[in-house]
């Protein structure tokens, strides 16, 4: 991550999100909920969260109970004070950022047996000369319990110089920045630090024309293609909200500008060892490869061709044809899942149990296809799920539990 913009959450109503658009580029966001309006603000914690990741302050005086309901709002994590941080000692580290003021290095050993990151704010004093690379050694040669990079903040209250982001992006730390002092226009707004800029000072390449090794993955993680980015490519890419890379041939490739498949930017961010951007994208029109094919190793499979299948047939099934049938019949479709849903049910071997489970996927996205829900949408709301802190017993609603039991099955089962 090499920036974390900080936005007013009691700014954004309703389409307000929309303001959001291009801060959502670098893929997680830090906010703050005051006390006074947290059930308004939990409801706009848990919109937001699908579809960007959320680190929300909770210093501002929220109770346990509070942090919690954030946490399972669907937040990637909570900034707490010690106090808080011990109170929540059985929630897993990675979800909790220590908002801190000490420089003592042994101090931060031991509480990194609560807290999986730290974030200090930058104040009108220095902190000593050498102590954000005590920190990073000691923070980051400390893997998380369930696998990760802990992180270093850097709360900047004002706007931050770029010599001083500079200095700070040696030892990985990551500068927490109002999104009033950001831009992704610069011919607009010069005074304001450029989000491109922020997002390169990691970035390494060791080719000669000084070019960046850039991986383009939908919204599924599908690799599309591999292309090159210049620090001008990515900044004319932030400016547009498109996929902008960097032609060795030709200077400044706008995809889709010719044929029409059209890059909706969604994310950039850099892999763990900063030498390969990755832009996450919306792909239209036929795919990303000139050949007509949605990546550049030939044509989509799997749930990916599905979709893509059932979106097409929504539009243009020929009348009559059985897709048409589904999506124009609730009663015939919702048959069809329950049935296949008792077909897998009932599976005993191997292939008995893909063979159902396919067919039964077949129709589940068709439910979703008709209801305008996507793939993304559903991994997303997984992703969400993972993030709840408490438990409940997941038992089946009482009709399924009588018909499990004239079948000979169980139904309490329970569920985290």
């Amino acid at each position: 991550m090499a920036v974390l913009p900080f936005f007013d959450l009691s700014k954004y109503e309703g389409d307000g999100f929309k303001a959001l658009e291009w801060l959502r580029y670098v893929g997680c966001l830090e906010t703050r909920v005051p006390l006074e309006h947290f059930e308004k603000s939990l409801e706009k914690i848990k919109k937001i969260s699908g579809f960007v990741d959320l680190i929300v302050d909770t210093t501002t005086g929220l109770s346990i109970e509070e942090c919690v309901k954030i946490l399972n709002a669907g937040a990637l994590a909570v900034l707490v004070n010690e106090e808080v941080l011990q109170e929540l000692c059985d929630i897993s580290p990675s979800r909790l950022i220590l908002k801190t003021n000490t420089t003592d290095i042994k101090k931060i050993e031991e509480l990194c047996r609560f807290a999986g990151s730290f974030q200090w704010i930058a104040k009108e004093q220095d902190y000593p000369p050498d102590f954000f690379e005590k920190a990073s050694k000691l923070v980051h040669k400390s893997v998380l319990p369930a696998g990760g990079n802990r992180m270093l903040y850097l709360e900047f209250p004002l706007k931050p110089s770029m010599d001083t982001l500079a200095s700070i992006s040696l030892h990985s730390v990551v500068p927490v920045v109002t999104d009033e002092y950001l831009t992704v226009n610069s011919d607009a707004e010069p005074e304001k630090l450029h989000l491109a800029d922020m997002i390169m000072f990691e970035a390494k390449t060791d080719r000669k024309d000084d070019l960046y090794s850039t991986l383009v993955v939908n919204e599924l993680g599908v690799a599309l293609g591999l292309v090159y980015s210049s620090k001008e490519s990515v900044a004319e890419s932030l400016k547009t909200g498109t996929g902008v890379y960097q032609s060795r041939k030709r200077g400044l490739w706008y995809k889709g500008a010719t044929s029409g498949a059209v890059q909706h930017l969604l994310r950039v961010d850099l892999d763990c060892d900063g030498d390969c951007l990755r832009f996450i994208v919306h792909q239209t029109g036929k795919g990303f490869c000139h050949l007509d094919t949605l990546h550049c190793f030939g044509h989509a499979s799997g749930f990916s061709q599905l979709e893509s299948v059932l979106t097409d047939r929504k539009e243009n099934a020929p009348e009559g044809s059985y897709t048409a049938r589904l999506f124009s019949d609730p009663k015939l479709l919702r048959a069809k899942i329950m049935e296949e849903a008792e077909e897998l049910c009932d599976a005993k071997t191997k292939d008995e149990v893909t063979w159902e489970m396919a067919d039964l996927l077949y129709f589940a996205i068709t439910r979703c296809v008709g209801s305008g829900v996507t793939l993304e949408d559903i991994s997303r709301h997984l992703d969400l799920k993972h993030r709840k802190v408490t438990r409940r017993k997941g038992d089946a609603k009482k009709d399924w539990e009588e018909k499990l039991k004239d079948k000979g099955g169980v139904a309490n089962t329970d569920s985290s």
